[in-house]
């Protein structure tokens, strides 16, 4: 639907740093499609990586690529408004806000299929269910029905709505059990999972060190253990950089949220997205051998 603004009593300015936002952010998705298709290159084709760990890395990777082309869509579609200084709004803009909130679990929940693995491994290596590549590829395949399903009743109730100052279709920023909801679900409850399994796994190495236990099954214990930490990392980093989010939405409890919020908000979430890739290909050792490797492979063949 087309705004009228020659009949509105509400005219926005086109600014000029709206474009240069929206390229920004076109620009910064775009790298993190080519790091999250590079990474996914690595774990498909390279036998090194064909491990149940690395298949939860590309899973992160991929929930991280959908979103990145979700985002690239919908500051394209900003892009051309502002460009034209049109306020319009698509038939495809709801169903882009709809799969934002969507597509924002998986990521999350991809971090804690990979601490959970970890600790099952370790702490319960002879449970062949829990350990086994069908268990992890259900528990991923439930991770994104959840995301889809979860977002079903904003998306029904009509709670996304086009907000031309942002030029995005987006729930509103506002306290509300809905905004409550959408925050524990999506960023609350799997950090917290995370979390637990960290805190049970540094329990359970403790445990070994007050036993006898073998040496090699310590050692595994402790590695996993720095591995779960540097996945809580990656969490706090998408946390962190999406800060300004979370003061948005405790500003809006006194309504004095800044106008351009989501514009703002979403860059910060491009930049978060590519440090978190970044940050997992440098802790993944199996990655960085592969793609060191790919020279050496080119030159034997």
């Amino acid at each position: 639907m087309l705004v009228d603004f020659n009949q509105n009593l509400t005219s926005i300015p086109t600014v000029y740093w709206f474009i240069s936002m929206d390229i920004f952010e076109i620009i910064c998705n775009c790298i993190v499609v080519i790091l999250s298709l590079g990474i996914l290159f690595l774990i498909v084709f390279l036998r090194r990586c064909h491990t149940i760990s690395m298949l939860l890395v590309g899973n992160s990777c991929l929930s991280i690529l959908a979103v990145a082309l979700v985002l690239i869509n919908c500051s394209i579609f900003s892009l051309k408004n502002d460009f034209n200084e049109t306020y319009f709004e698509d038939m495809y803009c709801t169903f882009r806000g709809y799969l934002l909130n969507s597509l924002a679990a998986p990521i999350y929940y991809s971090f804690f299929l990979q601490s959970f693995y970890r600790y099952i491994s370790i702490v319960y290596p002879a449970c062949f269910l829990c350990n086994s590549i069908v268990f992890q590829l259900f528990s991923i395949v439930f991770t994104w029905l959840f995301g889809f399903v979860h977002s079903i009743p904003y998306f029904v109730r009509n709670e996304i709505v086009y907000n031309f100052d942002n030029q995005i279709c987006q729930v509103p920023l506002r306290i509300s059990w809905l905004s409550m909801y959408i925050s524990f679900m999506i960023y609350v409850l799997p950090l917290t999972l995370t979390i637990i399994v960290y805190f049970n796994l540094v329990k359970y190495v403790k445990q070994l060190r007050r036993h006898i236990f073998p040496r090699k099954k310590f050692r595994r214990a402790r590695k996993e253990l720095k591995m779960v930490r540097r996945t809580i990392t990656l969490i706090l980093i998408l946390t962190i950089v999406c800060f300004p989010m979370m003061i948005f939405l405790f500003l809006s409890l006194f309504n004095r949220q800044p106008r351009y919020h989501f514009r703002i908000g979403y860059s910060f979430i491009s930049i978060s997205l590519i440090f978190v890739l970044i940050t997992l290909f440098y802790y993944n050792r199996p990655l960085r051998k592969s793609f060191i490797q790919i020279p050496k492979m080119k030159n034997s063949s």
